[in-house]
């Protein structure tokens, strides 16, 4: 499934019932990798559920928690009830309070008053949220498991800018990697994945 919001794999484990003109699916669709994109930051699917249940069939109920990593805060994000009208809670570590992680998590507004966002670097970010999808519905990027991942920003490096890592997959074993890190250091070199579950 690939939608703005959302891409992953999804296994549905639905059934069908009701008359040909009024057919009711039920049963749930169990998310088994995915990633929640929102504008500053890209949240990796830990475990994701979507119900539809016989007493509200066409509301599905929503069961999914996600991690991220930016500037230095571990942020988990948790969605839970109808689809039509979800509660969304983030948590942090270190703590921060929910308005401070979604001023992070959507305008890249960080509580550290020793870095910040400038305009451009905002402008930049906010501008890779929407090319990303822009493109693949133009089919310029492949839909599928993405080849180039660049990813900014889970870090703030010694010099109070983001980090940088891009990876660029060769084979499912062998990656191209460069970094800026929280060192001030640029990194590359060729990594090999000696094992995945």
């Amino acid at each position: 499934m690939r939608s703005t919001i959302f891409s992953g794999l999804i296994t549905p484990n639905l059934r069908i019932q009701g008359t040909l003109k009024d057919p009711i699916a039920l049963g749930d669709a169990k998310v088994d990798a995915g990633t929640v994109n929102l504008p500053f930051a890209d949240f990796q699917v830990q475990q994701g559920l979507v119900t539809l249940r016989s007493d509200n069939p066409f509301r599905p109920v929503l069961l999914v928690s996600a991690t991220s990593r930016r500037f230095g805060y571990d942020i988990k994000m948790d969605v839970t009830g109808f689809a039509d009208a979800p509660v969304i809670q983030f948590s942090s570590t270190p703590p921060l309070s929910s308005e401070q992680l979604v001023l992070i998590v959507t305008a890249g507004e960080l509580p550290r008053t020793g870095f910040t966002l400038t305009p451009q670097q905002r402008a930049q970010t906010a501008a890779i949220f929407v090319g990303k999808d822009l493109l693949a519905k133009l089919g310029i990027v492949d839909t599928g498991e993405a080849r180039l991942t660049i990813v900014s920003g889970q870090e703030v490096s010694e010099e109070g800018r983001p980090t940088y890592n891009i990876e660029f997959k060769l084979t499912d074993r062998w990656a191209l990697e460069g970094e800026y890190d929280r060192f001030n250091a640029y990194n590359a070199g060729l990594k090999w994945r000696v094992y995945s579950k």
